[in-house]
């Protein structure tokens, strides 16, 4: 966030401190829908119908203004946003009134003299501090009535939508995969898949029922049935084979290979630095472990289930985070909690401290949106 005033300064010296106070205007509208009491947005789409949502990320990433200036600003701001949702799964909308209120300040002290990369660390000494603060102010999340109660707030007070995410890491495990889709009905469902589940089903239902084609071979690798031993099989308790996807059920591997397949794949986890592998990865450690939970989420229209499948991945990321890391004060208290931890830093500069004293300052922000 705080590169936001750094990364600007090629445009101040171009136009003026003016011209940069014009990329915060799309700033404004995130006052809207802050806070479980926001409102949703609506994003006009170029085909289909239009997005309601109240998600920070999705609507930044919307943003594209005509005046090249402000877009230029649009753009850092949507960093802001992916960077917290591919770090944090929530709190978009947070971060991005943060940010404002950092370039803010931060444009107001450099049109007087300041100078913008000591202000920068100085917002990162404090920074570093109040990070230091939150954890020692986080409580664990442990029962399934907190985690509950931490996925209905997050999903604007629902609590079928909190009852589900806490129903689903109750029967997959709190590192189990947990996907959203869409239903197929009025209400909101719970799928857990124990086994293999493959996305493919059989390519015509003639061949459910043919008596025929009973025939194995691969005349280019010359492979006969003879050549299949009994070793060669798995062993499973049941297949079920639909139109759209393959369950394999009660397998019956060898443990120890079991075990050993879902180090090699926590060892990659480790290694990969790419989020679809990550997400691919964890689907197979489920898979092999405590098995897949679906979160099926049903409306009466289209634009009503992207709406609320957008608060529950919200609920479902923030949900998780709490229960790895654990929860704190909401509304904005936390931040108001962390300013004592502010009053022992020593900047090096009068640069710096203006820094650490604007971020001091826009604790203020999430607090009194919250109101």
């Amino acid at each position: 966030v705080a590169s936001l005033v750094s990364r600007s300064m090629h445009s101040t010296r171009r136009h003026g401190i003016a011209g940069d106070f014009r990329v915060l205007c799309m700033f404004e509208g995130y006052n809207f829908f802050f806070h479980i009491t926001g409102r949703t947005v609506i994003i006009e789409q170029s085909w289909g119908s239009p997005k309601v949502t109240k998600d920070g990320v999705t609507v930044a990433k919307a943003i594209d203004l005509k005046d090249k200036y402000k877009n230029i600003g649009a753009k850092l701001v949507q960093d802001v946003a992916n960077n917290t949702n591919e770090e944090a799964g929530d709190g978009t909308t947070t971060a991005t009134v943060l940010a404002r209120a950092i370039a803010k300040e931060g444009f107001e002290k450099i049109s007087k003299g300041a100078n913008p990369i000591e202000i920068r660390r100085g917002v990162m000494l404090a920074v570093d501090a109040v990070i230091t603060e939150l954890k020692k102010q986080s409580k664990p999340v442990t029962t399934p009535e907190e985690i509950a109660q931490v996925a209905t707030i997050s999903a604007n007070g629902d609590l079928e939508i909190g009852k589900i995410i806490s129903d689903a890491m109750k029967k997959v495990g709190r590192n189990g995969v947990i996907t959203v889709k869409d239903g197929k009905t009025l209400h909101d469902e719970l799928e857990i898949i124990e086994g293999l589940k493959f996305d493919r089903g059989y390519i015509s239902p003639y061949f459910i029922n043919t008596a025929k084609g009973r025939v194995f071979g691969e005349e280019a690798l010359n492979l006969t049935i003879e050549d299949i031993q009994p070793h060669d099989f798995g062993k499973v308790g049941e297949v079920i084979v639909t139109k759209d996807d393959t369950m394999i059920l009660k397998g019956k591997g060898d443990k120890s290979q079991i075990e050993k397949r879902i180090i090699e794949i926590q060892e990659q986890l480790e290694s990969t630095t790419s989020e679809y592998e990550k997400e691919k990865l964890n689907e197979r450690l489920a898979k092999l472990s405590d098995g897949v939970a679906v979160l099926k989420v049903g409306g009466t229209s289209d634009v009503e289930v992207n709406e609320k499948k957008d608060r529950v991945t919200d609920a479902l990321n923030a949900t998780r985070a709490a229960v790895e890391e654990g929860i704190v004060l909401g509304g904005g208290c936390a931040l108001l909690r962390c300013i004592p931890a502010l009053d022992s830093l020593i900047p090096s500069n009068e640069d710096q401290k203006i820094g650490t004293y604007d971020y001091f300052l826009l604790f203020n922000c999430p607090l009194m949106l919250g109101m």
